[in-house]
């Protein structure tokens, strides 16, 4: 299990990260999605990868990333995104 969270660490921007900080994943375009704009410390990355470790154009995808501090509001957040998904399609 350690072996795959270090080549997942290797696909993410983490020498973008500070010691505080979490990476959550890519967006697609270079802004914060509107739905996590309520989180104070989400900011966007500068590069972004695919699962292969492949740089993915800087026009298109960027890391999203927050403090440590509010990784519980955003899963909260998260949760709701997935629970009025599954309300609306099941």
């Amino acid at each position: 299990m350690s072996e795959q969270l270090e080549l997942f660490k290797c696909k993410t921007d983490v020498n973008n990260l500070q010691k505080d900080e979490v990476f959550l994943g890519n967006t697609s375009g270079v802004k914060i999605p509107e739905r996590y704009k309520s989180l104070s410390t989400i900011r966007v990355g500068n590069q972004a990868y695919d699962i292969k470790g492949e740089k993915l154009d800087t026009k298109d995808y960027r890391p999203l990333i927050i403090k440590k501090s509010e990784q519980y509001l955003y899963e909260k957040i998260y949760m709701k995104r997935i629970e009025d998904i599954n309300r609306k399609y099941f």
